[in-house]
């Protein structure tokens, strides 16, 4: 995690209005009675935000925010406190250190997938295969949809499976079977965009393990899924599940070496056992802890 030596600036939220995309903030405090978040976009207002506690114990609250960068901390029973998935952290004017976001430009797509994932589950009562399935359709043809090998499909991989870790999250449904929608979803999409395989597997793991910390969803329930689906989009496609599973076992722990050392205790143990009848075996060098 880098540290930047920026002083706090609560004048900066005059020109950072609560309009553009919605930004998901997650906190873990099931023993708390009261949290918000405040930053340099409510100008430090403990009062702007308030967050709301799920039956899981994490406090959540989507804050609709224009790309750029925003410093930030959650206000816990009247304490301060940091967010341990920050992107950043910066130091402020009181010698402490403020959290950092950084929010990049939204096609529209991450709200969109997740609007539509959270319908399809709501609507049936199977919720798993309502969810693999319709996953697995949209992100083939949002993929396929774009029409060109390069930054737009990686630009559509990342932003389905964000929005389909945030619906997913939002619902309680099966975060292990959710993820392993998005990787078949990915798998099939990119074979007709003629993408390389293993390449995308790990871009999909590292930014679905990256999202599911952001808002503070099962980190081994989804790393498992990603292995899982990679197996057996890699089947499916007549390529190595051996080098598939490794992919999506690699971009897993290089995400969560990028949260902190809990991160990835939790997804080395989830990926460095047999699957599915096979051996995983991850290319640990591509593990940074920040």
């Amino acid at each position: 995690m880098r540290i930047a030596k920026i002083k706090m600036q609560t004048t900066s939220s005059q020109n950072k209005k609560f309009i553009g995309s919605p930004t998901q903030f997650a906190f873990k405090a099931p023993a708390t009675r009261q949290v918000s978040v405040a930053g340099d976009f409510n100008n430090w207002d403990t009062n702007a935000a308030p967050m709301q506690k799920g039956p899981d114990g994490i406090w959540r609250l989507s804050v609709p925010l224009r790309p750029g960068r925003y410093e930030y901390r959650f206000y816990a029973d009247g304490v301060w406190l940091d967010d341990p998935t920050a992107q950043q952290r910066a130091v402020n004017a009181l010698g402490t250190e403020n959290c950092v976001r950084i929010v990049g430009r939204d096609s529209g797509t991450i709200e969109t997938v997740k609007n539509g994932v959270v319908a399809a589950i709501k609507g049936t009562s199977d919720v798993v295969q309502a969810t693999v399935n319709t996953i697995t359709q949209t992100l083939a043809t949002t993929i396929k949809d774009t029409g060109q090998v390069g930054k737009s499909v990686t630009d559509a991989v990342a932003d389905v499976a964000r929005g389909t870790v945030r619906a997913t999250v939002e619902v309680g449904a099966d975060l292990g079977h959710a993820a392993q929608g998005i990787m078949l979803g990915v798998l099939r999409g990119t074979k007709e965009a003629g993408s390389e395989v293993r390449d995308t597997i790990s871009h999909t793991a590292q930014v679905a393990i990256s999202d599911t910390a952001l808002v503070g969803g099962n980190l081994e329930l989804a790393a498992t899924g990603l292995v899982r689906g990679a197996i057996a989009g890699a089947k499916e496609l007549g390529v190595s599940a051996e080098g598939a599973a490794a992919a999506a076992a690699s971009g897993a722990l290089k995400a969560a070496g990028e949260v902190g050392s809990t991160a990835l205790q939790t997804v080395r143990k989830a990926v460095t056992k047999p699957m599915n009848g096979v051996k995983v075996a991850p290319r640990e060098r591509e593990t940074v802890l920040h």
